[in-house]
């Protein structure tokens, strides 16, 4: 028949490997894939490094500065529940105070 070529004669057609190259593709290849991921994995968690380095910074600088605008209303709210139970002069004085200093 024309047009078929032997089945046990398509085997010579195809190049053979050697063995090294047999042995060695088995590691080379996963270990490629795993020095990709790797390489991803290690970009993303230095870019999230960065991003909380960002915050924890963000956090220090408002956050200082956020205590002492409550704890100057704390005191203020304190001094006027003061004020209001005693309705003495120098509970109104202190109170203005640390309105003055809130504001």
């Amino acid at each position: 028949m024309s047009g078929t070529s032997d089945p046990k004669a398509r085997h010579r057609l195809v190049p053979r490997r050697s063995l090294r190259t047999q042995l060695i593709m088995p590691i080379v290849a996963p270990a490629l894939a795993l020095t990709g991921l790797w390489g991803y994995t290690a970009a993303g968690l230095a870019g999230e490094q960065i991003q909380l380095q960002d915050d924890a910074e963000r956090t220090a600088t408002t956050g200082g500065r956020t205590l002492n605008v409550v704890t100057a209303l704390q005191q203020e709210r304190r001094l006027t529940a003061l004020w209001q139970t005693s309705r003495s002069a120098a509970a109104r004085g202190a109170l203005d105070q640390a309105r003055t200093k809130t504001d």
